[in-house]
């Protein structure tokens, strides 16, 4: 779905139908810039592994047990394409097995995964905005940036379920 940023982190939905264009996007990112339809560069894939555990580690609220599931997702993904690029031997090209493993390795998309956990970390933020006694949203803008906190990981489980299917289906 496309996204509005209506201050530096509060994000409100344009369509009171996203979920039905989510489902048409579960192997790709949800977010956008403003009024462009190019994703930003993952964040906290920026990171090494062991910064990110120290902070999500820390006495901070994020990064999150949403994003530290994306990035294992991420991970997931990874071992997953990694299997299938070990599938390219002369046997698999002839039994097919090859172009289920290339088709596998096109559906992963582990970008899209990483750009999830910033997607949680910036709607974590935006809510976590909203309960502050200055927060000047109205009532609406304040309840779609609770749906989009709830949306968050709901499409990163769509995301996993989706390339748990695709990985099943090269097995």
């Amino acid at each position: 779905p496309v996204v509005k940023r209506l201050q530096s982190s509060v994000v409100i939905l344009d369509s009171p139908h996203h979920h039905q264009q989510q489902h048409r996007n579960i192997m790709t990112s949800t977010s956008s810039n403003d009024d462009d339809n190019t994703s930003t560069p993952p964040q906290l894939a920026q990171q090494s592994v062991s910064d990110f555990c120290t902070a999500l580690a820390s006495k901070q609220p994020t990064p999150g047990g949403g994003a530290a599931a994306a990035v294992g997702a991420a991970l997931g993904g990874a071992a997953a394409s990694m299997s299938a690029a070990y599938t390219q031997r002369k046997k698999d090209v002839e039994s097919g097995a090859a172009a289920h493993a290339t088709t596998l390795q096109a559906q992963i998309d582990i970008t899209a995964l990483l750009q999830m956990a910033d997607d949680d970390q910036q709607a974590y933020q935006a809510l976590q905005a909203t309960w502050k006694k200055d927060c000047a949203l109205t009532p609406d803008e304040i309840a779609a940036v609770q749906a989009r906190a709830l949306e968050v990981p709901t499409v990163l489980v769509q995301a996993c379920h989706a390339r748990i299917v695709a990985i099943h289906n090269f097995l």
